[in-house]
């Protein structure tokens, strides 16, 4: 991950702490102490992201599993209308937020996978856009 400037004023308050997390561990071996940071500033980062894009406590979830020892698990906002998924450590790099298309809070399956590096958090606004643009395309397959 390149050097993030965590005194931009573009950066948005709730990317700050994930990325400085993710700065902080080594993705082989997660360290239980930095792994409950991690799903901590996860989730606390899912729920900026639901809120920005418009959705209501009733809209959506965010549940984190923290997974064995041996992995970092994952941490879910699964909102009526869309799922997105961090996962630290997976095994193709590049493949870190997971986001497509539901059709409600039941549906595990939804749409073709996308995928974000974490660093693309950096532009939180341009994540936001692609995150709405998969929401979009998932209500013009209902019909």
């Amino acid at each position: 991950m390149t050097a993030i400037n965590y005194n931009d004023p573009a950066l948005h308050q709730a990317v700050k702490p994930f990325l400085r997390i993710l700065a902080s561990c080594d993705r082989l071996k997660p360290e239980e102490s930095i792994k409950t940071q991690y799903h901590l500033r996860g989730r606390l980062l899912l729920e900026a992201i639901a809120a920005d894009l418009g959705y209501n406590s009733e809209q959506y979830e965010v549940r984190s599993n923290k997974a064995g020892p041996a992995v970092w698990g994952e941490i879910t906002l699964h909102a009526n209308d869309l799922y997105v998924q961090f996962c630290l450590g997976c095994i193709v790099d590049g493949l870190e937020i997971l986001h497509r298309w539901c059709k409600g809070q039941q549906d595990y399956r939804g749409g073709p996978n996308h995928w974000l590096r974490f660093s693309a958090l950096k532009d939180y606004e341009t994540v936001l856009h692609r995150f709405e643009r998969t929401r979009a395309s998932g209500h013009t397959q209902e019909g």
